[in-house]
């Protein structure tokens, strides 16, 4: 009977270099649910800066309710080269009076690099998963990636835990 020594670590759901596909994975897991402009809860409808703030709440990030007001958020610089978004970053998008008015979840790239959104869309369409359009890249602004310049406010509860095998003993 073989034997092992069992630790209780983080997941690579938490672990520092996967926490970008950690949030896309968990974005990519709300398509499908309802768009209510200004919800914030998952069962009766949800806006586009509710989803990534709850997102971002979940792995331990607290970030403002707005898009408006996540963008502006001081202490973490935005990335305006589209090119160098990275999968879990937010990205935001201003409307025709340069307004911040949407943000939307780095989930993705396809075959020619463009990326793959998850975004709360609009009461039409709810949580989608989607190509990024050409009306949305010219209304982009600029990304943020809260998980590498946001402090963790939230405890991380146990439940994020799982057994890691670190040896094996005969």
């Amino acid at each position: 009977m073989k034997r092992a020594i069992i630790v209780l670590a983080a997941t690579t759901f938490l672990a520092a270099q996967n926490i970008g596909e950690s949030i896309a994975y968990k974005a990519n897991t709300l398509v499908g649910t309802k768009y209510t402009w200004g919800g914030n809860n998952l069962k009766k409808g949800i806006d586009c800066s509710a989803m990534v703030q709850q997102i971002y709440r979940r792995f331990g990030y607290k970030i403002p309710r707005t898009a408006e007001q996540q963008a502006t958020q001081t202490g973490c610089g935005m990335i305006k080269d589209l090119s160098k978004v990275k999968i879990g970053d937010a990205l935001y998008f201003k409307n025709d009076k340069g307004h911040i008015h949407h943000v939307a979840i780095v989930t993705g790239r396809d075959k020619y690099g463009r990326p793959i959104i998850t975004h709360a869309k609009g009461k039409n369409y709810g949580v989608v998963k989607e190509r990024l359009s050409d009306k949305y890249i010219s209304e982009f602004v600029g990304a943020k990636r809260f998980y590498q310049c946001s402090e963790r406010k939230v405890q991380l509860s146990r439940k994020y835990l799982r057994p890691l095998i670190i040896k094996t003993l005969n």
